[in-house]
């Protein structure tokens, strides 16, 4: 894809191409804008064209990192009919794209997920399904080399596993995630590897090291990572008939992680966490220590409103008070809720930012709340997406100076599926206008996902396009 192939509309705004190579300034700019001689003009997306997709026909299920100087990962699960698939790996390092394939023995891969470190270490984990799906684990050392495992190396210890996640703490450190059957019941396990090591990971063995509590069924583990190494995992679990969530913290480095008893949890009583597979509930940190989750939960036969628990510098967390303390209006059924912290303009506590769609009558819509982390003052949740337009499944990034951007699929009545995106300018407080990233082409393109470099406001949203059989992946970037 040619650095200026189609730019965006809102190129058209600001008259400059993001590409351009400006004459060196002094000038400051703000969040999402570049120096333009002597002044900031708003930088631009470039989107792929037809023949840009990263993959062949078949893609599912992508998932991306980005680190730094535009060092990225985007994989997939290539779906092949009546034959086993892989999880395909496209790995960019010095602007070069290169395909690999991650399988381990027999069986598809399913599920992967990815992740760039700092200092250009990455993990790829996925499920490889046989007659029952095992956790597998790749990474990549500092100078890029891969190391594959081997059939019999699977890092979960017996009979099924799934819903892998992986994540590289700001020093090195390696974690990953998934949920793990015991025989008993099903856990979140957590292995990890120490920073600056490049030996085997340590890893649960037993049940008795799990994170969650032996009761019931986990399902759909997810962390966040701080800067300081801090650590908090969230899940959602069946104590006794009704699925609740729960957290996992480490407030200090090399600590284990907590065990949260049975009757932990942060939800409230009165009806059941969302079970789906939509990013339900979603963990965030801020390196002020503050914390949140964000998930929906039953409040009607067809009421799933968006909670949301948050926690103090102290540790001290604030569940919701009843099932009737939402944080988006009941009466829609709300999924996909996404949860991150920005810094704030001239202010010490930092803005939370909460994202889901939800549809209430015939509408469907992607929404965002914004404010701060004890909830005082809350305002009103806006709509993001398009009036009139079918809104899915939005995902969440944050830059670092606080800027926001949401990407999200929609559509107009029987118009195509498009990808599009929305940023947020923390000085001004102002979401710019829908900005469309995907091709005009048919096909679904219902799943983007996001990733912003950590020491840039670089971004990519990357999703498959097409049919359920025949989706390509397609990358959008912001550079």
């Amino acid at each position: 894809m040619s650095p200026c192939a189609r730019q965006s509309p809102l190129v058209a705004l600001v008259l400059a191409c993001a590409c351009a190579s400006p004459a060196p300034s002094e000038l400051e700019c703000t969040a999402w804008s570049r120096p333009d001689g002597d002044r900031c003009v708003l930088r631009a997306w470039t989107v792929p064209a037809v023949d840009d997709a990263l993959s062949e026909p078949g893609a599912r299920d992508v998932q991306a990192a980005l680190g730094r100087d535009g060092d990225a990962l985007v994989a997939w699960a290539h779906v092949v009919m009546n034959a086993d698939g892989p999880v395909v790996l496209a790995e960019r390092r010095h602007e070069t794209w290169t395909l690999m394939h991650a399988l381990a023995g027999p069986g598809s891969g399913l599920e992967p997920a990815v992740a760039v470190g700092d200092d250009g270490a990455a993990l790829v984990t996925w499920k490889q399904q046989r007659e029952d799906g095992a956790v597998y684990l790749a990474t990549r050392d500092r100078e890029g080399r891969w190391r594959w495992p081997a059939a019999d190396a699977p890092l979960s210890w017996s009979e099924t596993a799934y819903e892998p996640r992986v994540a590289l703490a700001p020093d090195g450190e390696a974690l990953v995630l998934w949920n793990q059957w015991t025989g008993a019941h099903f856990g979140v396990a957590l292995g990890r590897r120490e920073a600056a090591s490049e030996g085997p990971f340590v890893l649960p063995s037993e049940p008795a090291q799990l994170l969650s509590p032996a009761v019931n069924y986990a399902n759909a583990p997810r962390l966040a990572v701080g800067e300081d190494g801090e650590l908090l995992v969230a899940w959602y679990q069946a104590p006794v008939d009704d699925l609740m969530v729960y957290v996992s913290e480490r407030r200090e480095p090399g600590e284990p992680p907590s065990q949260p008893p049975a009757d932990g949890f942060l939800s409230p009583s009165g009806g059941p966490v969302d079970s789906h597979a939509e990013a339900n509930p979603w963990p965030a940190l801020h390196a002020s220590g503050v914390a949140a989750v964000a998930w929906t939960q039953q409040h009607g036969e067809w009421d799933f409103p968006v909670y949301l628990a948050t926690r103090e510098p102290d540790g001290v967390w604030h569940r919701p008070s009843s099932i009737d303390d939402t944080l988006s209006r009941p009466g829609a059924f709300a999924r996909c809720p996404q949860v991150a912290f920005a810094s704030a303009v001239d202010a010490d506590e930092p803005v939370l930012f909460v994202t889901w769609f939800e549809t209430r009558g015939d509408e469907t819509t992607v929404h965002v709340w914004q404010g701060s982390s004890d909830r005082t003052g809350i305002a009103e949740p806006i709509a993001l997406s398009s009036p009139g337009a079918e809104a899915v499944h939005p995902a969440l990034g944050v830059g670092p100076r606080g800027g926001m951007v949401v990407a999200w699929a929609e559509r107009e009545g029987d118009a195509r599926w498009r990808v599009v995106a929305r940023r947020y300018q923390p000085h001004t407080d102002a979401w710019l206008p829908s900005e469309p990233l995907s091709l005009p082409v048919a096909g679904l393109a219902p799943t983007p996902v996001i990733a912003v470099a950590p020491d840039s406001e670089r971004v990519l949203v990357a999703w498959a396009q097409g049919g359920v059989l025949d989706g390509r992946v397609y990358v959008a970037e912001l550079p």
